[in-house]
């Protein structure tokens, strides 16, 4: 059984069918270069899976929680029919956080991807709190109504200051649960992101 510090989520090593794998519903990349699977295909094919994917057992299936272009590489541009994977027993909310946390990984995020991955890690970080989940029925529309409001600091001190301090946990969760060295381009593309929203 592997543990993780971060989310104390307990994980077993499997080989997995990979036709009883379903896709992840937190996958909100649209486009999957072709090519690219192909030359990862190659690669698992040579080298193995260096990093399983992650799913979680959904009735007598399975879910994908993070690994969705590893997956995808395997499933449609090799013969095998397993794939590895890493077993978590996790609830929706940390299953979003944990895709969440992989998507901004990626090194080949577009500039609207990374405000995406940046909205929807804040989303999942910050949803479970009343008065903010209130603030719109999407992530983009509560994160846009959110950021209105820390630009209002006059009228909320409180509730800025509430936030604030969970949004800081939540960069600092997020930084533990995907091993990154990046809070710091967290930081920065905040700054930004009143502006770039106005794309949503």
């Amino acid at each position: 059984m592997l543990k993780t510090p971060s989310s104390e989520l307990d994980y077993r090593q499997a080989v997995i069918d990979l036709q009883k794998i379903d896709p992840s519903p937190y996958q909100h990349r649209r486009r999957f270069d072709e090519d690219t699977l192909r030359e990862l295909a190659v690669s698992i094919q040579r080298e193995g899976l260096i990093e399983p994917i992650v799913v979680r057992p959904k009735r007598d299936r399975y879910e994908l929680i993070a690994g969705e272009r590893r997956f995808r590489a395997v499933r449609e541009f090799t013969e095998m029919d397993t794939i590895q994977a890493q077993i978590v027993v996790a609830s929706n909310l940390q299953a979003r956080r944990i895709s969440a946390a992989e998507n901004l990984q990626r090194e080949d995020l577009s500039a609207i991807e990374t405000i995406e991955a940046i909205v929807e890690i804040m989303d999942a970080e910050l949803v479970e709190d009343e008065e903010y989940a209130a603030m719109g029925n999407k992530p983009a529309d509560r994160v846009k109504t959110l950021l209105a409001k820390l630009d209002s600091v006059r009228r909320s001190k409180e509730l800025v200051l509430r936030f604030m301090k969970t949004f800081t946990l939540s960069l600092r969760g997020a930084k533990r649960r995907s091993n990154l060295n990046k809070a710091h381009k967290l930081r920065q593309e905040i700054a930004s992101l009143t502006l770039a929203m106005t794309t949503f």
